[in-house]
């Protein structure tokens, strides 16, 4: 049943210097830290000073975290599968709020003037007020609402398991329009120059208006486009999932016709930045062992690199600053973007559940058991590991 805001607790710790969607950082979503599915969702943040770090760690018992958190203004906004959107201080660790919905929340937060929206399990939207919890309104769609709401313009667009994509008035909930595409909309939408663009389960991605819902163009590429699309240069670009041959296709953002499409089995999503596309996948003849991270050509898909891991990747690539960052079967790796040198690996125990997370120095990622580990960006070098 939902509630107002819940009032708790949190503790911290000082440590020697050491180191720090379900759709997105990038696709499948990523800002900050995630727990894991099997045990106690922490929340960990590590502060650099003069000879020392500082660390503090917030336990929610049980909690399993589905979602990609959002940071904005010194504030954690997270969801998880005890039904709760928390809003926690990103440097003392203590819960500023917590509101609990109907049902699990694996939709990411998303935090535009004030007001945190994000979906839940329990068929609604909600818009909270950042700073208290409270609830600003509410709206309530035909299915769960697992995707992740996009905010621009003043509008909240936000996709539902009833197979729709809605509009949202941001101030008060009423809609402005609604796109029936026939199959659950569980990608998040991705708004760019008066455009949304977003995928659905039976494998079509739409570009509509973003005033009026009208469709530019739609097409069917696969039997599955669970990753939200990545726009860049000119190009709408999808991890589009076809049984035992996926692919990633890249599609004209004005058109919606294939400029190219490789056959990669890239089964966590995509990154794109600086008209590269970098993608995790199975290497062909170990696939449970050993993975291979790609770049590929935006404008071309054309392969640019490629670096063989000894490690089955688990989730999709984070790329800051030239690197890429990415978490696997008990490993962290980071790369060079423009040539694919292995810059460090670091083994941290149990496999890395979310896409790695930048923030500063530090590296952010969260393990299968619920732990947080946050990894030194330069080196590799464990600077602290929650739990």
């Amino acid at each position: 049943m939902a509630g107002g805001p819940v009032p708790r607790t949190s503790g911290w710790v000082s440590s020697g210097r050491g180191r720090s969607r379900r759709r997105g950082a990038v696709v499948y979503s990523a800002v900050l830290v995630l727990g894991g599915a099997a045990g106690a969702f922490y929340w960990a943040v590590i502060q650099l000073a003069v000879g020392m770090v500082t660390a503090w760690v917030q336990s929610q018992g049980n909690l399993s975290v589905s979602s990609t958190p959002a940071v904005v203004g010194g504030t954690v906004y997270v969801g998880g599968d005890r039904h709760r959107v928390s809003a926690l201080d990103a440097m003392t660790g203590a819960v500023r709020w917590s509101y609990t919905t109907g049902d699990q929340v694996e939709s990411s937060p998303a935090v535009a003037d004030g007001t945190v929206y994000v979906g839940s399990s329990d068929h609604k939207v909600y818009a909270l007020n950042a700073g208290t919890g409270s609830v600003r309104w509410t709206f309530t769609t035909g299915g769960q609402v697992e995707s992740s709401p996009a905010v621009a313009g003043g509008i909240v667009y936000v996709g539902s398991d009833d197979g729709r994509l809605y509009a949202l008035n941001a101030a008060d909930g009423t809609v402005r329009w609604r796109r029936e595409t026939g199959a659950e909309v569980q990608s998040s939408p991705t708004v760019v120059a008066r455009t949304v663009y977003v995928g659905n389960v039976d494998g079509r991605v739409y570009a509509l208006a973003t005033d009026t819902g009208a469709v530019r163009w739609s097409r069917n590429i696969a039997t599955d486009t669970p990753f939200s699309p990545e726009v860049a240069g000119g190009l709408v670009l999808v991890a589009a999932m076809e049984f035992e041959e996926n692919r990633v296709i890249a599609l004209d953002a004005t058109t919606g016709n294939v400029r190219w499409s490789r056959h990669l089995t890239a089964k966590y999503g995509l990154a794109a930045t600086g008209g590269s596309v970098y993608a995790g996948a199975p290497a062909p003849d170990k696939p449970d062992l050993t993975s291979e991270v790609r770049a590929l050509d935006a404008l071309t898909g054309a392969t640019r690199w490629k670096h063989r891991l000894d490690d089955a990747l688990s989730g999709p690539p984070a790329v800051v600053g030239g690197t890429v960052y990415v978490g696997g079967e008990g490993k962290v790796h980071a790369l060079n973007g423009a040539t694919g040198r292995l810059l460090w690996t670091t083994h941290i125990g149990k496999t890395v559940r979310s896409a790695p997370v930048v923030a500063g120095r530090l590296v952010y990622v969260a393990d299968r058991e619920g732990r947080v580990v946050a990894l030194n960006r330069a080196t590799g070098v464990r600077v602290f590991t929650s739990g």
